[in-house]
């Protein structure tokens, strides 16, 4: 059985990014999605760095010394390239 890209990436040194191409919605936690409390609204052009998948998303920081980290739901990512930094 062939693995999901997810699961091919995960553990890999390099940084994985995507550049995202529509205004996106992040949120503190998958909960947050529910009642649309959203932590902050990224434009097209904005870096994410991959950190870990999640169930329906996945942990992204915007490599930012602070490093705090968010989650963006799958359907905003879906049709985005992941790019690894070599």
């Amino acid at each position: 059985m062939q693995p999901t890209v997810e699961e091919a990436l995960n553990g890999m040194v390099n940084p994985r990014y995507m550049v995202l191409k529509d205004v996106t919605a992040v949120y503190h936690q998958p909960a947050d999605t529910l009642d649309s409390r959203q932590a902050i609204k990224l434009f097209p052009g904005t870096r994410i760095y991959l950190r870990r998948p999640m169930p329906n998303g996945m942990r992204v920081d915007l490599g930012l010394v602070a490093g705090e980290q968010y989650y963006v739901p799958a359907k905003s990512l879906k049709g985005l390239q992941t790019i690894v930094e070599i």
